[in-house]
């Protein structure tokens, strides 16, 4: 995960964006995102979140609980979802030298 990456996600924080995870209900209807579609929804309509952002196609573990992802967007979703990073969390953790989640 790039930089522009890592500040889409910031400004979503900033702007107080809700954050929308699996299984929890918001009040928040159309305005809460997960990260993945904070991500999506800061790029053209066309565009590949994969190069948009540099996202790994390649297998990833979540050094939270060991999980074995197909690709970097897959365990952005996980750590959304079942681990319940907030956007700043996400933006901080991810994408480093190993492209593990520390």
């Amino acid at each position: 995960m790039n930089e522009r990456a890592r500040e889409v996600l910031v400004k979503a924080a900033l702007d107080g964006v809700p954050q929308w995870f699996r299984g929890v209900p918001t009040t928040a209807g159309d305005r809460a995102k997960c990260a993945v579609i904070a991500l999506s929804d800061a790029i053209p309509v066309n565009a590949d979140i994969y190069t948009a952002y540099d996202l790994s196609r390649t297998p990833q573990r979540c050094s939270v609980c060991d999980w074995s992802a197909t690709d970097e967007a897959l365990l952005l979703i996980h750590l959304n979802d079942t681990h319940r990073f907030d956007f700043l969390t996400i933006a901080r953790k991810v994408g480093g030298v190993s492209g593990d989640a520390a």
